[in-house]
């Protein structure tokens, strides 16, 4: 059987990174790495309390020690050094790099990698988004919907999804559409953001059929417009580009806006379906219920804690940890 871990590079509140690792541990991975970008204390606690699991701070002293560097400003940058960090020093047979977002649903990954062929280098695992039916008033921080990873043409998708949303979106999908990969530990690779990146030889890439990543981008309306001003004040999208031209009107809107109200809408018609849209959906296969358990680890790994994990939770989180870009949302 082939043995597997995960990495990602994470900012996020200790409860949720908790989430995640311990959601990894019941999965399955045998090597857990988590690079906390700034330290965090109550993060590192809970984190002791799962197996394998392999936390570092990055911080200027850690650049300087691993690449005689001072700590990355570009976040791209500093993802594909950690990534390829955990990826030459883990002991398992395959690495899957992540953000803590993104949720690997999958039967047995463990299996699917130990049947993929010894000249595969990597697996690209194809990438749904969640999304919200307007039907479900309450969908917590990681129930809703999620749209599949099929393609579609542009005049069925212009039928699907309408003009408005295919303007702020990549035919339903409001981040990304490119997926995550797998890559088989020891060779000369260095990890990208989204596959490995070109090195001397020929990688040879397979397509899993079986798994599939849920990315919860946004888990609250509020967490959603604060990471777009983010994406503002790093210049990520500072001009529209290919594909990702809608990211790139996303953050315009909220940059011109003065209106939460205006805002909250976009939100809504990019990212709610309702009940007849969401009926088509399903009928083209691209739509379903989210299928992963983000909380699934939490009763074995952390019995005794109790985690407020609410909406209001997490906003009010986001509201403090978060202050100075909080108060630039319009109101």
């Amino acid at each position: 059987m082939a043995t597997w871990g995960v990495v990602t590079m994470v900012k996020e509140p200790p409860e949720l990174v908790a989430i995640f690792a311990s959601y990894y541990a019941s999965l399955g991975a045998q090597e857990i790495f988590i690079f906390l970008d700034g330290n965090d204390p109550k993060a590192r606690q809970l984190l002791a309390q799962i197996p394998n699991c392999r936390v570092e701070v990055m911080d200027d002293t850690f650049f300087r020690r691993n690449w005689d560097c001072a700590y990355p400003e570009n976040s791209f940058r500093r993802q594909r050094l950690i990534a390829t960090k955990a990826y030459r020093e883990a002991k398992v047979d395959w690495m899957l790099f992540l953000d803590a977002d993104e949720y690997l649903q999958a039967d047995d990954f463990a299996q699917e990698l130990a049947d993929l062929p010894s000249d595969v280098d990597t697996i690209s695992i194809p990438n749904g988004e969640r999304v919200f039916s307007t039907e479900d008033t309450t969908p917590g921080l990681f129930g809703g919907l999620m749209l599949k990873p099929k393609h579609t043409r542009g005049y069925v998708a212009r039928s699907l999804f309408g003009e408005e949303r295919l303007k702020y979106s990549d035919r339903g999908f409001c981040a990304h559409r490119f997926g995550k990969s797998a890559t088989r530990t020891g060779k000369n690779i260095k990890l990208g953001v989204h596959a490995p990146q070109r090195w001397r030889g020929n990688i040879k890439r397979h397509v899993s059929q079986q798994s599939v990543i849920c990315h919860f981008d946004g888990l609250t309306e509020i967490h959603w417009m604060l990471k777009l001003l983010r994406y503002h004040d790093m210049g990520t999208y500072e001009s529209p580009k290919g594909s990702n031209d809608f990211r790139y009107e996303q953050v315009q809107f909220l940059k011109n806006s003065s209106s939460l109200n205006a805002v909250q809408e976009l939100h809504d018609i990019i990212r709610k379906y309702d009940k007849d849209t969401e009926e088509r959906l399903r009928g083209h296969g691209l739509l379903d219920d989210v299928q992963v358990r983000p909380f699934r680890g939490l009763d074995s790994y952390y019995p005794d804690h109790e985690f407020d994990l609410s909406v209001e939770w997490f906003n009010d989180v986001l509201k403090m940890n978060m202050s100075d870009l909080y108060a630039r949302l319009p109101t």
